[in-house]
């Protein structure tokens, strides 16, 4: 789920929490995870029902779905997108989901299709994938009216890269004894990684954590 960037959000884009073509990210997923920790979920899972919903679907899925139809939530229903941006690599919820919510919007969907890879990749995977990133730029300059820019692409791609790989070696330090750090609090500190991965406040965060966790290992 994506909006353009505005006037307002200036101070935001300055500070590298925009996507590489100037878009603002809200992740429907995140938020019905906040709905569950305000222990929302279950009244907004129900009003999904009562519209003809499984209960066995994602409760990710019916929570958000919920929040749209009745407006409720934390923080309310999520904004109105622009347009929304779809992937199969997580779930085949997912794809629909996001059809559902692209209908009740009123917005264009872009579904990008992963294959699944069983144990090498593949050239022509390579190729199908690549293909559908052509697709996917051109989606976006239509949407946001903006051209893409290489150059603003490959430093969100490289502030990504460092923030990942800071993500991973903090993940590595649970293997000492004792533990720098517990579960919940990795569940805690991957927000950044998953909501703001490719600015430059996600790679200072973990910059931070790690020598925050590497001194607790140094003083054990």
């Amino acid at each position: 789920m994506v909006r353009q960037e505005s006037g307002l959000d200036h101070e935001w884009r300055t500070r590298g929490t925009s996507l590489c073509h100037g878009v603002l990210p809200f992740y429907p997923e995140n938020y019905g995870a906040m709905c569950g920790a305000f222990r929302m979920s279950v009244p907004l899972c129900e009003a999904a029902e009562h519209k003809g919903y499984s209960r066995d679907l994602c409760s990710y899925a019916l929570t958000d779905i919920g929040s749209s139809f009745t407006g409720k939530g934390p923080l309310g229903r999520l904004p109105k997108p622009d347009f929304l941006v779809c992937s199969n690599n997580i779930c085949g919820t997912v794809i629909k989901w996001y059809e559902i919510q692209a209908r009740a919007f009123n917005v264009p969907l872009f579904f990008l299709d992963t294959p699944f890879f069983h144990d090498q990749i593949h050239e022509h995977a390579v190729r199908y994938v690549e293909k559908q990133m052509e697709s996917y730029i051109a989606f976006l300059e239509e949407q946001t009216k903006r051209s893409f820019s290489e150059k603003r692409f490959q430093r969100v791609c490289s502030r990504s890269f460092e923030a990942i790989t800071l993500w991973k070696e903090i993940l590595g330090l649970s293997r000492q004894r004792p533990a720098p750090f517990a579960a919940f609090d990795a569940f805690i500190h991957m927000a950044p990684i998953v909501t703001l991965r490719g600015t430059s406040w996600a790679a200072r965060y973990y910059r931070k954590l790690k020598a925050e966790l590497d001194e607790r290992v140094r003083k054990e």
